[in-house]
């Protein structure tokens, strides 16, 4: 299974992250980088893409059209629909912070590409790291 892994420059367990998953592309500069991380799923065609952040771990359920209390894309949907992962909880709720807005704009770009791609967002603990990646390969 193909799964391309992005997390941001301010995530501060980038080494553990990438001792599980390898490669995985740190987003800087948010619109250029995730430009180039359009260009690279459009190359690699992945399975999964894995969204990860800091925080409690828990799975996003869905990406919503709102980036600090403003629309992603004026004529965009209101909200994609994010994949899970048996065994970790899933967030009721949403944000609208860089984590909503990437995961928004790739599920964007996969719709629009008619990608056979499932997103995943993942906010995560350092010490879940492993299990994250034993869980994605039983999946």
């Amino acid at each position: 299974m193909t799964i391309l892994t992005y997390t941001f420059r301010t995530y501060p367990h980038l080494v553990t992250l990438q001792q599980h998953f390898s490669p995985v592309f740190v987003i800087g500069p948010l619109k250029k980088d995730l430009q180039q991380l359009s260009d690279m799923i459009a190359q690699q065609r992945p399975r999964i893409i894995l969204g990860i952040a800091k925080g409690t771990t828990i799975t996003e359920s869905k990406a919503v059209n709102i980036f600090h209390k403003k629309k992603i894309q004026q004529e965009g949907r209101p909200e994609y629909l994010l994949g899970s992962i048996k065994g970790i909880s899933i967030n009721k709720h949403h944000t609208s912070s860089f984590c909503n807005y990437t995961a928004y704009y790739l599920c964007s770009y996969i719709e629009q590409h008619q990608l056979a791609t499932t997103l995943l967002f993942v906010h995560i603990q350092e010490k879940d790291i492993p299990r994250l990646a034993e869980l994605l390969r039983n999946r």
